[in-house]
């Protein structure tokens, strides 16, 4: 499943590329972190709360910048297993400067899930899959705006 969009916060592009930069301020806007341990400048384990219709538990995730553009762009992969499932996903963004001297940032999200999550099918899973994205880009938003 792949989801795109983008949104524009009133802050310099630098100041947004740092915030991708920082495992600490980045993790903590993945939805339902139960757990969040920075390993280094570039990847982060996080243990994740799922839910899904019967099937709850968690999931150990470990996250990796894969790559950053100085300034202008960041990707981050994460992979998990967990409750008899896998994760894998993609986040990327783009930052582009606005007259003002504000930024947009574009982003894109990739998500493959397998086993049991997967079973529940795409009817389940696709609308739990853009709630979290939602949750997770207003969360950006929201440290990004906690900055100014």
């Amino acid at each position: 499943m792949e989801l795109e969009g983008e949104f524009l916060v009133p802050l310099s592009r630098q100041v947004v590329y740092n915030f991708f930069m920082d495992p600490h301020k980045f993790g903590k806007a993945i939805p339902d972190v139960e757990e969040l341990n920075v390993l280094d400048n570039d990847s982060f384990m996080a243990r994740v709360r799922v839910g899904i219709s019967y099937i709850k538990g968690s999931l150990g995730m470990q996250f990796e910048r894969v790559a950053a553009e100085d300034g202008q762009a960041a990707t981050y992969r994460g992979k998990g297993l967990g409750m008899g499932s896998f994760a894998e996903v993609e986040a990327s963004f783009r930052l582009e400067d606005l007259q003002d001297g504000g930024t947009r940032v574009k982003w894109r999200g990739e998500a493959k899930i397998g086993g049991r999550l997967a079973g529940m099918g795409g009817g389940l899973l696709e609308p739990v899959a853009r709630k979290n994205t939602t949750r997770f880009i207003t969360a950006i938003e929201a440290g990004l705006r906690d900055m100014t």
